[in-house]
């Protein structure tokens, strides 16, 4: 009995031990997260962007007049928090709504000639902030980085 305590304690403690590895791990690479989005937000400010706004922006570039739903999905923003991030991105005319021919309820968005001229200025200072954490790496930890994260993706 004494045995079997012993080793039920052992388990529980190493079980704790590498629950707080991990956790450890998870807190660095959520708060490297949020750093990199709130050092990103600061910077774009001064083109009147915020992260999100520039975020929606590389997606419509990327995949062209799509449905709102697609986005939301793709970023997990609530149908609410995309509309108003939206709504502010057509206020500085940076992208237009467009209706769909065959289905009335379905709501395209695009950029404009002026977002896609915003949205490289844009990505050029996301750039700058991206390149302020990764300078401190050398070529070989960018690349083992990447195998890294590569490798936990999959």
């Amino acid at each position: 009995m004494m045995m079997k305590n012993f080793i039920v304690y052992k388990v529980r403690y190493l079980t704790m031990i590498l629950a707080t590895k991990y956790s450890e791990v998870w807190d660095l690479i959520t708060g490297l997260t949020r750093k990199i989005n709130k050092d990103t937000d600061k910077a774009l400010e001064q083109i009147g962007l915020s992260y999100f706004e520039f975020k929606v922006m590389c997606a419509l570039e990327e995949e062209g007049k799509v449905p709102m739903s697609r986005i939301a999905e793709k970023y997990m923003l609530t149908k609410a928090g995309l509309t108003s991030i939206i709504d502010r991105l057509e206020e500085k005319e940076l992208v237009r709504r467009v209706r769909s021919e065959s289905d009335r309820r379905v709501i395209y968005v695009e950029l404009t000639e002026k977002g896609r001229e915003r949205l490289m200025e844009s990505r050029k200072i996301f750039l700058n902030v991206l390149s302020s954490f990764l300078s401190k790496l050398s070529e070989d930890e960018i690349r083992e980085l990447e195998r890294l994260f590569s490798k936990l993706f999959s």
